[in-house]
């Protein structure tokens, strides 16, 4: 087992408000995990107590049987990944320099990236697609782009589980998708992955394990198809939203009514289908 997480609680000592209460879950090797929660319920927090940045309140957390409170920093980053919501560079580093950097928790104290080094940098910029970007500086790619370069340097610390804060937060559809084929990749090759999401139907896509945060900071797991419900999902985000089956894409959908139709029913949204006009499909084979 990576993550064994008991009882967690969490309060920002300047408020006085707890976030996080009683929070429980484990993460086995290989499984990816999906959080989603409102606005404001932990998420970020309870990622940040898993890698060590901030210190829970109560609860024990154990990486790998080790309680995470005596473990150092380097010693977190060498089997724990983190990629964070927003990443601000203080340098315009090239993206190939940006990406080596992840190789600091395996390079000794005051040592310099050799040449294993900059090939494991390389061969990452390669299973992102993003070679093209290396001698870029990182300053100057799209978000999207960065996205990939930290992803990129996440990968080279070579760890057990990676981390992702909303890692589609400011991306287009496109990127959005590619992001989330990253991480299935990921998964596939022997990571594990731990992603905080506002968008239920990325969890629906991802499969795997979801846990949900309320609003005074419970939270609950299982896997996605049997406790991403729609009443869970009105309880979540107080607004209703469907998960409709989509045979063609061998998937269930969650998508929002119709912009005039929040409030109907099952048979309000059979009326509301019957004036959708049919589309003409060619077979792709």
């Amino acid at each position: 087992m990576i993550y064994e997480i008991n009882n967690l609680g969490f309060t920002y000592p300047q408020t006085d408000r707890s976030i996080l209460n009683d929070v429980s879950l484990t993460l086995a090797e290989g499984s990816i995990l999906s959080i989603l929660g409102p606005n404001g319920a932990g998420k970020s927090t309870l990622l940040n107590c898993m890698v060590g940045l901030l210190t829970p309140t109560c609860g024990e957390i154990k990486l790998f049987g080790q309680d995470l409170g005596t473990m150092t920093f380097r010693e977190i980053a060498q089997v724990v990944g983190y990629v964070q919501q927003v990443h601000t560079p203080a340098y315009g580093y090239t993206v190939l320099h940006f990406v080596t950097m992840g190789r600091a928790p395996r390079i000794p104290m005051f040592g310099r990236p050799g040449e294993a080094d900059k090939k494991a940098a390389w061969d990452a910029l390669e299973v992102l697609e993003i070679t093209h970007l290396a001698h870029k500086s990182y300053t100057e790619i799209s978000g999207g782009e960065m996205q990939k370069a930290v992803i990129a340097r996440a990968m080279v610390q070579e760890p057990k589980v990676i981390l992702f804060d909303e890692p589609t937060a400011h991306l287009d559809s496109g990127n959005q998708l590619r992001v989330l084929n990253i991480i299935r990749d990921m998964a596939e090759r022997g990571y594990s992955v731990v992603m905080t999401t506002h968008n239920p139907d990325h969890a629906l896509l991802l499969g795997g394990e979801v846990a949900v945060l309320s609003r005074d900071g419970h939270l609950q797991t299982g896997p996605v198809n049997e406790i991403i419900t729609e009443q869970l999902l009105l309880e979540i985000y107080n607004t209703r939203l469907c998960l409709i089956p989509v045979p063609e894409l061998l998937r269930v959908a969650c998508l929002p009514p119709r912009l005039d139709q929040g409030g109907q029913g099952s048979q309000g949204r059979m009326k509301a289908l019957r004036l959708v006009k049919p589309v003409a499909r060619e077979r792709i084979d």
